[in-house]
């Protein structure tokens, strides 16, 4: 095997132990010991990163319809508790926090197992750095980590962006480039793993809590603080949480973690109410906090002045310990801090201490600034030889700025030694031109990038119904065209900057005729606006009734809302959002359309005398009694018309040829199975030589088969004038695409034409079911209307037609 095939199997040997570590780990993040929980999390902000999460999964087309709803509504579940627990007293106690954050640990680790994972190959570079950032940001949130490390991490993750581009400076990403990147990637990856961190509660001890909370009231009755009756009602509370643990108790006699985290907290929150008789003076150890809060400020503040932490270690350590005031101040809202409080605090400000001390580092040694600007020519050098610097950019100024900082050294120097605001001055001076190269460092475009995006424009469009399939099939040849003019350039290993602007100028070329390819997005705040003021202008000229403006105008919000929840993720519609949303309102639109139709035609009165009785009432007695007073269509001799029987093909025969008055048959249908005998024998003929109805590939005709409600429509379809229609007919019907193949232009023409009823649901089709007799009658009937033959509008099973 070769150099590069022993490459490619190390590759997949290491992903795949890595594989397997994450998957160990996750497997025992899932084993849940109520005595390792995380002390403090930012509840709410997790709760909206989640939403976000859940909202972006489900735009990009990660998870199914029903995990969606089933997600968001649990998400909706946690976020009311925490609202309700915030509400009642202003803060959340300590095991109120505590069921939360095990909620969402368990909804996190279901919307990870429910979404269709993007699995990155270890060459995938840039899928690799976002799934580890959205990793540090779940970690932050679930108070995994803290403020700090997650710079820390970010930082790192910054530095790999930064190697990466100096690999590719010279136009050339080789397989060990990847390799060297994909293994820094992964010991980030290993490092988070290593730093996740449960922070320890003890044992609430609900006997004890119990205990201590009858002592209180017995002290405080017996001071006179609180009355009999207060006692009371705080004894009762107290019984009844001591009746729900030996409920709990009754199976094995074991509290799971739930339970024991329910009642702690029932416990502390009736604790609490004796607050306000007996308020807690401060104790020694919140004052001890308040020296330790003190302390770190200074410790920050002295040292960043000093240069022994740099600007992004002084800021992540001060964002810490905002943090931990916070959490202070959410903790002192009712003016007590529990032991437990007390005791988070604490732990959290000697472990910022102690961290804030390991980052401590002596003053900058004038022999760092010699490598710092040795290095920053050195860069600068390179960047003006192989033409990287943006447009406007002049390099004399980068080698003036440095030489001057350079002058400044010499100047500080020149009495023997710096002192620490000079150290402070030059490495500001140093932090500075260094962000001012960065800033003007032209990045080469990654053609990976480009090809990946355009691609996903294309089926975008494809799925938005904006482009056909035969647009996006050239497009694609354009752009396998593109890849192959890569790799042409790339036959000898080595891509010029050169060669990649120019595959790179091409991409833009081909980028720019598909924006000029695709037709305009409407304007969906517009379309809402005019079906508003459209169904407002309807209801005041009592076109429509007050109930459906009612329903028409809560559909109207359902739209809007439905646009808010899409334009949460990244503040703008993407194209199947915007096409989604548009059918939603074309809907809408037609349902009032049809009710101010409805409103103006009149009223069909049915001959109800002439109705069989099973008919009656029936959905579709205006249709079988105007058949049956125009004698297209009748009853059975016991006075009965089984409005819900199926329908054979013979009788279908006979009716169509009453409806459409078709002439007798110049010569008889010949079919195996069908004698000069049989009772539709004429209709029969009369409607083959029509070209309305034929026999099967054997000669057979089956009279007495029951025909389909598919084959019924193709057959009405064809007496229509006109050609077929297009599929896209059928695209406002739930099940349009169970329409079967042959028959989809047929009943497409009749949707279009507005002859296809359907009940009750007028969205539903029911292509492959067996027709009625009643569903015969309503098809018949919007036929020989659609026709032209003066007969009364009826609406019922209507709502959809497409007219």
């Amino acid at each position: 095997m070769n150099r590069r095939g022993n490459i490619t199997k190390l590759i997949l040997a290491f992903s795949l132990s890595l594989t397997a570590l994450g998957c160990g780990l996750s497997a025992k993040a899932q084993r849940v010991d109520w005595t390792k929980v995380p002390q403090y999390v930012d509840v709410n902000s997790r709760i909206t990163e989640m939403d976000t999460q859940i909202v972006r999964y489900s735009a990009e087309g990660r998870l199914s319809r029903e995990n969606l709803a089933d997600l968001k509504t649990r998400l909706e579940q946690i976020r009311q508790e925490f609202n309700n627990a915030s509400a009642n007293g202003g803060k959340l106690s300590v095991w109120q926090r505590t069921r939360l954050v095990l909620q969402l640990d368990q909804l996190n680790q279901d919307i990870q197992n429910r979404t269709t994972s993007r699995i990155a190959a270890s060459t995938d570079i840039p899928g690799r750095r976002i799934k580890i950032e959205n990793d540090i940001t779940e970690a932050l949130y679930s108070g995994r980590i803290t403020n700090s490390e997650a710079a820390a991490f970010r930082s790192r993750l910054e530095n790999t962006k930064e190697k990466e581009r100096t690999l590719r400076a010279d136009g050339e990403f080789s397989l060990q480039d990847q390799l060297a990147m994909s293994y820094e990637l992964d010991q980030i990856r290993s490092m988070l793993e290593k730093s996740l961190r449960t922070r320890q509660i003890s044992d609430p001890k609900i006997d004890k809590m119990q205990a201590d909370l009858d002592a209180r009231v017995t002290s405080l009755l017996a001071s006179g603080k609180i009355t009999n009756e207060v006692a009371l009602q705080i004894k009762a509370d107290a019984n009844r949480i001591s009746n729900k643990e030996r409920r709990y108790r009754e199976n094995d006699g074991e509290l799971t973690t739930e339970e024991i985290i329910d009642l702690a907290s029932s416990l502390e929150q009736l604790d609490r109410k004796l607050d306000v008789y007996s308020p807690l003076a401060s104790s020694p150890e919140e004052k001890l906090i308040d020296d330790k809060e003190d302390e770190i400020k200074k410790l920050i503040a002295q040292n960043r002045l000093a240069n022994k932490l740099s600007i992004q270690q002084a800021q992540g350590f001060t964002r810490e310990y905002n943090s931990i005031e916070s959490l202070e101040a959410v903790y002192k809202s009712n003016g007590v801090l529990s032991n437990v409080e007390v005791t988070a605090l604490n732990q959290d400000l000697d472990d910022l201490r102690d961290r804030i001390n390991k980052a401590i580092t002596v003053a900058t040694p004038p022999a760092a600034f010699s490598q710092r600007k040795t290095a920053l020519r050195k860069r600068i050098m390179e960047a003006i030889t192989a033409r990287k610097l943006r447009p406007g950019v002049h390099s004399e100024d980068l080698l003036d700025e440095l030489s001057r900082i350079d002058a400044k050294e010499q100047f500080y120097l020149s009495d023997g030694n710096f002192d620490e605001t000079e150290v402070l001055i030059i490495g500001r001076d140093l932090d500075s031109l260094t962000r001012t190269l960065e800033g003007a460092l032209q990045a080469l475009p990654s053609l990976g990038e480009r090809k990946a995006q355009l691609e996903l424009k294309l089926n975008a469009a494809l799925a938005a119904k904006r482009l056909t399939l035969g647009q996006v099939d050239d497009f694609k040849r354009q752009i396998a065209r593109l890849s192959g003019m890569e790799a042409a350039y790339r036959a000898d290993e080595i891509l010029t900057d050169e060669e990649m602007l120019s595959v790179s100028d091409e991409y833009e070329k081909l980028e720019n005729k598909l924006a000029r390819t695709l037709p305009a997005l409407p304007n969906i705040n517009k379309m809402q606006a005019d079906l508003s003021k459209k169904l407002e202008e309807a209801r005041g000229a009592n076109k429509i009734s007050e109930a459906d403006a009612a329903n028409m105008k809560v559909e109207l919000e359902r739209i809007d809302s439905v646009e808010r929840v899409f334009r949460n993720s990244d503040n703008t519609l993407s194209d199947w959002e915007v096409v989604s949303l548009k059918g939603d309102l074309d809907k809408l639109s037609v349902d009032i359309d049809n009710a101010i139709k409805a409103s103006e035609q009149p009223t069909v009165v049915v001959n109800v005398s002439n109705l069989p009785s099973d008919s009656r009432n029936h959905w579709a007695q205006q249709y079988i009694g105007m058949l049956i007073d125009k004698g297209t269509i009748g009853g059975f001799p016991d006075g009965t018309f089984k409005p819900d029987d199926g329908i054979s093909r013979a009788q279908f025969a006979a009716i169509i040829v009453k409806a459409l008055g078709l002439p007798q048959a110049g010569r008889n249908a010949e079919f195996k199975d069908l004698s000069d005998k049989h009772w539709a024998y004429k209709a029969i003929s009369s409607a083959v030589e029509g070209g309305l109805v034929g026999g099967f590939p054997d000669g057979s005709f089956r009279p007495e088969d029951k025909i389909t409600r598919t084959q019924a429509l193709v057959i009405l379809a064809k007496a229509l004038p006109g050609g077929n229609a297009a599929p896209k007919a059928l695209d406002r019907y739930k099940d349009g695409s169970e329409v079967p193949a042959w028959a989809v232009p047929a009943v497409a023409k009749a949707a279009q034409a507005g002859i296809l009823v359907n009940y009750p649901d007028s969205y539903v089709i029911r292509a492959n079911d067996n027709a009625t007799r009643a569903e015969v009658a309503a098809l018949t009937y919007q036929t020989m209307a659609n026709l032209g033959q003066k007969l009364p509008s009826i609406s019922t099973g209507l709502d959809a037609a497409i007219k």
